[in-house]
């Protein structure tokens, strides 16, 4: 597959970004509402936190890269 290329993100990756918001924003919803049923301390609100935070931690890295590409792109 040819992807089209805007500053250094294909096509591909923005399609995989969105997806992975979609995720990160339903994911939010059920903890809250786990957490309000159940408790914030109950192993399910943990659990989901957990799992939150390395959804959370993975658009943060994918974020950072395409920066970088950016900032090194702007400097050649």
């Amino acid at each position: 597959m040819d992807y089209h290329v805007v500053e250094g993100v294909t096509d591909q990756k923005m399609e995989n970004l969105q997806t992975l918001l979609e995720r990160i924003e339903l994911l939010r919803n059920k903890m809250t509402k786990v957490a309000l049923r159940k408790g914030f301390t109950s192993a399910e609100s943990i659990s989901l936190s957990q799992e939150l935070d390395r959804l959370l931690n993975i658009y943060d890295s994918h974020k950072q890269l395409g920066s970088q590409k950016k900032q090194k792109a702007g400097n050649e």
